[in-house]
């Protein structure tokens, strides 16, 4: 949850990430991040021209009047948009070629995206496996390897899961941005009441939630840890759980941390949709 106390943690977090990245990758970001500003603009556009196309369907006379479209007529020097049926073909077009072109932009930045964070998982998952290798080997007498191999695995982590999901909020943080003047400018009073009631539940939502979601999050990755190790300690002593003819025992071990960590996977997910549900409702 992003609150007081998370969010200068995960601003923290996401710059010591950043500065242990190679410069190229940097630049790549800020790059990319510049790039889905463009296409939070170019969503924000399509919205408002789906909005007034709406409105003309419904009211063409009342849009044919508004100073936009007057602006229109003077600046385009056409009696195309004089009358509805020119208005509405026209706004059909330009319409349908927002939304091409809006679709094609965010998939082109979404598999950017999607790349860049694979970029990272590669860098750290090589920087953590060389690491291990570099230490000597007295070291791993004393760590279990499943500890370690999950440990590598938090690559997807710090790439696929925060890098892209921080990429994401700055891109929908930006689509917001865009959409909130654009209404205090046209409405002002109603987006008013509207963000301080939504931002006034959201923070109610947010703080009931966060401890239960924490506190879930922590014993998830403590059994999906235990989940690791059963399976290492098993594959590992196979030869021994045969001999003395432990399958059973081994396998019930197992499935017990397997099912606890279903059941907090599920919990988790669940608080994590919960604000959004709750909000759509209150909006």
């Amino acid at each position: 949850m992003l609150t007081e106390e998370t969010t200068p943690r995960l601003i923290q977090a996401f710059r010591a990430i950043l500065d242990r990245l190679p410069s190229r990758r940097r630049k790549q970001f800020w790059a990319l991040f510049v790039c889905m500003l463009f296409a939070a603009g170019v969503e924000t556009i399509t919205l408002g021209c789906i909005a007034l196309f709406a409105s003309t369907v419904s009211d063409p006379n009342a849009v044919l009047q508004s100073t936009y479209i007057v602006t229109a007529q003077e600046f385009f020097h056409s009696d195309f948009l004089t009358h509805k049926q020119g208005l509405i073909v026209t706004l059909s077009i330009l319409v349908v070629g927002l939304v091409v072109f809006k679709n094609a932009v965010l998939s082109i930045v979404t598999y950017w995206n999607i790349r860049y964070g694979a970029f990272v998982d590669g860098f750290f998952g090589e920087k953590l496996l060389r690491g291990f290798m570099q230490v000597p080997y007295e070291w791993h007498l004393y760590r279990n390897p499943a500890d370690l191999i999950l440990a590598v695995n938090w690559r997807y982590y710090l790439g696929t899961y925060f890098i892209n999901t921080a990429l994401q909020i700055l891109s929908d943080c930006s689509v917001i941005l865009f959409l909130f003047i654009t209404l205090l400018v046209l409405e002002p009073v109603i987006s008013f009441v509207a963000i301080v009631i939504l931002g006034g539940s959201s923070i109610i939502i947010f703080r009931s939630v966060r401890k239960k979601l924490d506190k879930t999050a922590k014993i998830r990755t403590d059994r999906e840890e235990a989940v690791n190790r059963q399976a290492t300690k098993v594959i590992h002593g196979v030869k021994d759980v045969k001999v003395f003819g432990r399958e059973d025992f081994f396998i019930r071990d197992y499935m017990k941390d397997v099912y606890a960590l279903a059941r907090h996977m599920a919990s988790l997910t669940f608080f994590t949709r919960l604000p959004t549900w709750i909000l759509e409702t209150v909006g």
